[in-house]
């Protein structure tokens, strides 16, 4: 294997990325006719030139299998891997060292420079040619590696741990006891790559392509901002909160990582792969944040129907649908016996509430099934004392293997209807104990609910749906006719 030939195509690559820092679709700004008479009145019913709107999912387009409702993840990484008698990290300043050294410089800068909307495939050729080095053969001991979706999301990958994993492979490990102290005696385990939402991974009909936009859009952008870094840093909390754990699996992480420990002593030469594969068993998985660029929906009815029981004899039934143009609501709620199951009256409440918050619960609504809600995080973890990652080509079969993942008092149906058709719903069980993105659309609902105003509303009760699939669909039905009376 003639490794400078890879190193210099390596920094050829590199350098191809450099002259494509223009590169990648952006999405065009809408166009303004200019006014013959900037000074003239403006006429309300002034004939404009408008862009061909998008074509309208197909009414119900929504999958009927669970799996087919989230997001397709593509093939990880599969690297050519260097065979070799004997893995082990490279003797510092060997020609091989020297030669992965030089492309894990190259890699880095590019991951450094790459737009984030530039085609992936480029770092993606730099990342596979990097891993079939010699040097970095020993790397394939990690469980999963990345999938290079996007550019966006490989950079993230990067800068959150990627960047880490790869570059312990050019430090030697030390193998005497005197040495247990060092930060090299640990090894970096990465992340998991974030999702990536977009056209080559969403389902034909999944409500979110039509909101989907650029990255380079700053209009797209601007009003979601605030609602990313509000979920982006609820996700960060989560991650925080199972970094800091002590538990696995039912048990103490501390007895956890001591039996890995002491059924690969038990292993002999093969000791290292036994306790590598163990702990990748017990990796820290969180929620994360996925790659996504879209705008808040802003037409037609988000509706939330809840069930409630304000006591033991009885249990209210709750449908309200939200205006997501002007923020004008309609609510009603039926209470009855819970154990006969028979409804009373329906009550009817209308006002409105704040349009900000009601776009948000939006936003995160329409791809909160396609977050991932079990990714690995990056880790470091202490090799045991006489462990040295190294083994014999005979040894490493089986590598690969991947991580392991680890009742409701209230549950809210949450739906997106326009023109008489349900283009999304999902179901959001609400409890102590109830997972964090659950959790996170029952907080944004309980805002929005929490700003109603009683009133007039700004819209009227129009192009409400019910959905046919759903048990109670009769009950929907009568709650919509309840809500279009004047």
């Amino acid at each position: 294997m003639h490794t400078p030939n890879l190193s210099m195509a390596l920094a050829t690559a590199a350098l191809t990325l450099a002259t494509q820092l223009g590169c990648g679709a952006t999405q065009a700004s809408p166009r303004t006719e200019a006014r013959a008479d900037p000074s003239a009145p403006i006429v309300v019913n002034e004939p404009t030139t408008a862009p061909t709107p998008a074509p309208r999912p197909a009414c119900l387009a929504i999958p009927a299998r669970a799996e087919e409702r989230v997001a397709r993840d593509p093939e990880a990484l599969a690297p050519n891997w260097a065979r070799l008698a004997h893995y082990q990290r490279c003797a510092p300043e060997t020609p091989e060292h020297i030669a992965a050294r030089q492309a894990f410089h190259v890699l880095d800068e590019a991951f450094s420079s790459t737009p984030i909307n530039a085609d992936v495939a480029q770092l993606r050729r730099l990342l596979l040619g990097a891993l079939e080095l010699p040097c970095f053969a020993v790397a394939q001991e990690t469980g999963e590696l990345p999938r290079a979706a996007s550019t966006e999301s490989l950079r993230r990958w990067w800068e959150e741990g990627g960047k880490q994993w790869l570059e312990q492979y050019l430090r030697p490990m030390p193998r005497t006891a005197t040495d247990d102290a060092s930060s090299s005696r640990f090894v970096v385990l990465p992340p998991a790559e974030a999702r990536v939402l977009g056209p080559a991974t969403l389902y034909e009909g999944h409500p979110l392509r039509r909101l989907l936009c650029s990255p380079t859009d700053a209009t797209c952008d601007e009003e979601v901002r605030p609602f990313r870094r509000r979920l982006e840093r609820t996700l960060g909390a989560q991650a925080e909160q199972a970094r800091s754990s002590t538990e696995r699996f039912g048990d103490s992480l501390e007895n956890r990582m001591s039996q890995c420990e002491r059924e690969a002593r038990a292993q002999g030469s093969d000791r290292y792969l036994f306790w590598r594969r163990c702990i990748e068993s017990l990796r820290v998985t969180a929620p994360q944040m996925p790659v996504v660029h879209a705008r808040a929906p802003s037409t037609g009815w988000l509706v939330a129907q809840s069930h409630s029981h304000p006591d033991d004899q009885r249990s209210c039934e709750r449908y309200c649908a939200y205006d997501l143009a002007t923020g004008g609501a309609h609510c009603a709620t039926s209470c009855g016996e819970s154990a006969t199951g028979e409804r009373g009256a329906i009550t009817v409440q209308r006002g409105n509430v704040e349009l900000p918050f009601l776009r948000e619960l939006g936003w995160v609504m329409v791809f909160a099934n396609d977050i991932d809600r079990d990714a690995a995080l990056g880790e470091m973890v202490r090799v045991p004392r006489g462990f040295s990652p190294e083994w014999s080509d005979n040894e490493a079969s089986g590598l690969g293997m991947g991580g392991m993942g680890g009742g409701c008092s209230s549950i809210t149906s949450l739906r997106w209807i326009e023109d008489g058709c349900v283009l999304f719903e999902t179901l959001v069980a609400v409890s102590s104990g109830t997972n964090p993105i659950d959790a996170y659309l029952g907080d944004l609902y309980a805002v929005v609910d929490s700003a109603f105003v009683e009133g007039v509303p700004r819209a009227a009760a129009s192009g409400l749906a019910a959905h046919e699939g759903d048990h109670d669909h009769a009950m929907q039905l009568r709650f919509i006719e309840a809500l279009s009376r004047d």
